[in-house]
This record gives C-alpha cells, structure tokens and sequence, in this order.
C-alpha cells in the first residue's frame, strides 16, 4: 500500500486510521482495513482536502478494491488520485509530490497484476524523479527498486537485476539518510533476481552483506533474516556445497526459535492449542502459520537441513 510515514505526527487520525488499515490488509483483516482506510479518506477530504495524503488514501482504496475484486470501484479511486497528480505537475513546489505518488500508483496496479498499466508510470515516475530531485536521490531509488520487483514478478531478470543494482548502489551511498531496511530489501529482491538467473556466487555475496547488515542494526529484523539464512541455504544448495547449505538451514531455524520465545505479545498462542504442549512448540506452531510465507516455517528449514545433511552423507 501506499506510504504514510511522511505525514506523521504519528498522533493524527489520518496517520493512526491509515496505518491501522495497512496492518490489517497485511494480516488479511479485509473488513477492518476497509474501516480503516475508509474513515482515513473520510478525514482528509473533510479536514485537508489539498495535502498529499488525499492522494495516498486513494491509492490505499483503489488497491484494496482491486483485492476485493471490485473493478469499477478501485479503477474511481486511482482516476482520482491520477488528476490530482497530473495537477500536482503544474505546480513547481509539488512535482515532488507527483513523483512519489505516481510510484504509488503503478506499485497499486504492479502489485495487483495490471503490469501493462505499472509500467509506463514507473518509467515516467523514474524520469521525472531523476530530473526533479538528482540521479542518487531516495526516490530515485525507490521507484527502481519497485519496478526491479515488477521486472522480476515478470521474470524479466535482466532489466530487474539492472534497476536492482541501481537502486542497491544508491542506498549505499546514501545510508546514512536512508534506513537499512531498505537497503535490506534491495539486497534480498536482487539476491533473488540472481538466484533465478543461477548467478549463486554474486548471489551469496549479496545475501552475505544482507545479513551482516541487519544483524548489526539496534533492533534486528528477524523474520527477515530468517528470510535472508533460507535464501541463503538455498544458494548453497543449488551448489552442491551442502555442508553451508545445512549450516544456514540451521541458522534458519534458529531464529525461528527466537521468534517463537519472544512470541508471546506479537504473536498470540493458538487458542486450539492444548495446554499441555509445551510454549514454545505452540509458539513455533504459531509463528509457522502467521508469517508464512514471509518467513521459513520450522518444519521447512528443518527438512531442508536433514535433506542437506543425508546429501553430505552420500558425497562421502
């Protein structure tokens, strides 16, 4: 969904019912994110009917319509966003702005398959966004990152793996004004894009730097990093070199482990569950079916290092 962290204080309506809204999209809540995002328009056509969130929230209500599967209702909402972007473009001090919204415009229709319609936007979102803001600028970034995602989605991994390297040699000049999680995300889409393209040594590297990147961070994502080690373990075993293969499986399973003994505010025990089983298997239970498949479920990584460790065997 489209970004709302430009807009805070995070104490505002607009701000708290948009990012209500995109959690619950996120966690398939459809009623409540709908709820949400409708009470977010609401508020800003009522209350700031010329600020750049109008545009967000609706980007936000297209996309979800599209999910919804509501054609003509999400096709209304992104004709209004695209008027108030095409006039943003008249206006010197917001040409910005219109290259941050039409990024998120053709991320709302790459990410619901309407590629034909993504494309030329991000093109045009690329180019104004060079020539408003500079070749190494965030949004720059941005923008080729996400149609990197697109490309890849496509597998059109050449023009993917370009923009990826793009966006990544961006970010990296710019980490101290960028956050990592960014940074992070580039390194995994392009570590992706060259895992299908059977380029594993570049591959590995990239995945190497991605874990060692967010690792050292204050608070570590681990869902991605245990993202980040099954990636990884797939890498080394695409190799054959199944002695790694079966050590980032383990360090997979791992994490997954620390998820699941610090799961019990975010991620609640499975009411199904008997209490006789112990924590942390419902918690590992849990964690399996709730981010799957974002994340590696146990049972995967677990499997993946047994089947690397019986491959060992037979090498001998």
């Amino acid at each position: 969904m489209a970004g709302y962290n430009a807009f805070r204080p995070e104490q505002t309506f607009w701000f708290k019912a948009t990012s209500t809204g995109n959690d619950c999209f996120e966690n398939g809540q459809m009623e409540n994110a709908d709820i949400q995002l409708t009470g977010a328009l609401h508020d800003v056509q009522a209350h700031d009917p010329k600020s750049s969130k109008l545009v967000t929230s609706l980007i936000n209500e297209g996309f979800l319509k599209t999910v919804e599967k509501q054609s003509a209702q999400a096709q209304d909402f992104f004709t209004q966003a695209s008027k108030i972007i095409e006039a943003e473009g008249s206006d010197s001090s917001r040409k910005t702005d219109q290259a941050a919204h039409l990024t998120s415009l053709a991320d709302a229709y790459s990410l619901s398959d309407q590629y034909d319609l993504a494309r030329p936007i991000y093109l045009r979102a690329l180019d104004l966004a060079t020539k408003i803001n500079g070749a190494d600028s965030a949004q720059v970034a941005s923008t080729a990152n996400n149609l990197a995602d697109m490309y890849c989605r496509r597998k059109n991994y050449t023009e993917a793996e370009a923009l990826y390297k793009q966006s990544l040699a961006i970010r990296r000049r710019q980490s101290d004004s960028i956050p990592a999680e960014y940074c992070i995300s580039t390194m995994e889409g392009l570590a992706a894009c060259l895992g299908k393209q059977e380029k594993y040594d570049e591959a590995e590297g990239i995945l190497q730097d991605a874990i060692a990147l967010n690792s050292k961070g204050k608070a570590v994502n681990l869902t991605r990093l245990a993202s980040e080690y099954r990636s990884l373990a797939k890498v080394f075993e695409a190799r054959k070199n199944f002695s790694q293969a079966e050590i980032a499986y383990k360090s997979a399973l791992k994490v997954l482990q620390l998820i699941a003994a610090s799961a019990d505010e975010k991620v609640a025990l499975d009411p199904d569950t008997p209490p006789a089983i112990p924590l942390y298997k419902q918690s590992t239970a849990t964690c399996d079916r709730l981010l799957a498949p974002v994340c590696p479920t146990a049972k995967e990584m677990q499997a993946g290092a047994d089947r690397c460790l019986a491959s060992k065997d037979q090498s001998k």
